[in-house]
């Protein structure tokens, strides 16, 4: 991983946008969330978005939402969780080193190839082990 973030080295930085809101299922809490960075991982065929974890007040925390597919150029359409058309998604939050997997929702992606940029709109259920943790709604844009 390299120093920005946990943008993975070899990775293709890129600028977009992600605006949206987390709600913790386990406290009923939503938070407005942005992101700050942005990166494709060819090969590893995947989309980071990163933004300030909402939960925590110290701003060098932050949460990483990756969108896994089959090819790195992702096909224009709506991906269900559990599809075979995709890998799924997966949420990450620093301090607590916490992954949770995309276990309900969909991903409604548009991809332009042509001029390098990916839309999508998320609505996902994050779960763990014990049950549905997180639920995410957003708009974002990767450009790049």
């Amino acid at each position: 991983m390299s120093g920005k973030k946990n943008i993975p080295d070899g990775a293709l930085l890129a600028t977009g946008s992600l605006t949206g809101t987390l709600t913790d299922l386990t406290t009923d809490t939503t938070y407005p969330i942005s992101a700050t960075h942005f990166y494709r991982q060819p090969g590893a065929k995947m989309i980071g978005i990163v933004g300030k974890n909402p939960e925590n007040d110290d701003s060098i925390y932050i949460y990483q939402m990756s969108l896994f597919f089959n090819e790195d150029e992702p096909p224009t359409q709506t991906y269900n969780v559990g599809d075979s058309s995709w890998r799924g998604s997966e949420l990450y939050f620093d301090p607590t080193e916490l992954q949770f997997v995309a276990t309900k929702g969909q991903l409604i992606l548009r991809n332009f190839q042509a001029v390098k940029v990916i839309e999508g709109e998320v609505d996902f259920i994050y779960s763990e082990f014990s049950g549905e943790k997180y639920h995410i709604e957003a708009k974002f844009d990767v450009r790049g």
